[in-house]
């Protein structure tokens, strides 16, 4: 499994970090009448590898109001973070989601 994300910032009103595994990009998931198209304009942006690229990831996620995080290896990032437990993630068919708001 690819360790790959995609990271994508948003500075409109608000700084919304969008976040998708690499294999996830330009996919629909649809369930129970839910869908979410993982495609431009919202998901997409710079690649990074998590191992990689950690430090560099950790500057991006320093400063943010939402982030929304879609893909295993998206979540898995956030917790190793700490920024989200498994608790507070949703789950759309078998596929890991979470929208993070700094209030």
């Amino acid at each position: 499994m690819s360790s790959k994300v995609l990271i994508k910032i948003h500075n409109e009103y608000l700084r919304i970090i969008s976040i998708c595994d690499k294999d996830l990009f330009n996919k629909e998931i649809e369930h129970n009448g839910l869908r979410i198209k993982i495609k431009e304009p919202f998901y997409g942006g710079e690649e990074y590898d998590i191992e990689k690229d950690l430090e560099k990831i950790k500057e991006i996620l320093q400063d943010f109001d939402v982030i929304n995080a879609i893909g295993k290896n998206s979540i898995e990032l956030l917790k190793r973070l700490g920024i989200i437990r498994d608790v507070h993630v949703k789950y759309i068919k078998d596929i890991p989601h979470i929208q993070v708001y700094v209030i």
